[in-house]
Order: C-alpha cells, then sequence, then structure tokens
C-alpha cells in the first residue's frame, strides 16, 4: 500500500521520460499533470492555467503525503 502511494506521488511529478520519449505520445495518451503545466506555461504562455495545474499537484502530492504519514504512524 505504501508503495502505491509514493508511486502515485512520483507520478504526478515525473515529466522528463515523457517529454524526451513521447512529447505526450500521439493526442496527448501519455501526458501527466506535470507535463500539462509545462505546456501550458512555456508552449502555449497561459501561465494562469499553468498555476492551476500546479496547485491541483500539490493538492493531490499533499493528500498523498497525508495518507503516507497515516499508515506510516498507525504502524
Amino acid at each position: 500500500v505504501l508503495s502505491l502511494i509514493i508511486t502515485t506521488m512520483a507520478t504526478f511529478n515525473y515529466i522528463s521520460l515523457i517529454f524526451v520519449m513521447t512529447r505526450g505520445g500521439p493526442i496527448d495518451s501519455t501526458t501527466v499533470p506535470a507535463f500539462q503545466m509545462y505546456r501550458w506555461a512555456l508552449e502555449w504562455g497561459n501561465l494562469g492555467y499553468a498555476g492551476a495545474i500546479g496547485v491541483f499537484i500539490l493538492i493531490v502530492n499533499l493528500i498523498c503525503a497525508a495518507i503516507y504519514i497515516r499508515f506510516l504512524l498507525r504502524r
């Protein structure tokens, strides 16, 4: 269970492999929120939307971290 939570947190922030290998893949099939944030900010110039995606990533990571800490403290 803990490895699943850590993997989920890492996947939300993982951009380098996707950018180098597929640049989002055919029809954006391999994009993650961090890659979308990059594209909205730097390719399309919409910093507000990219900031909203960044806040979403932060909230999801905080929720995952809270779950992770709860499991650690329970043991």
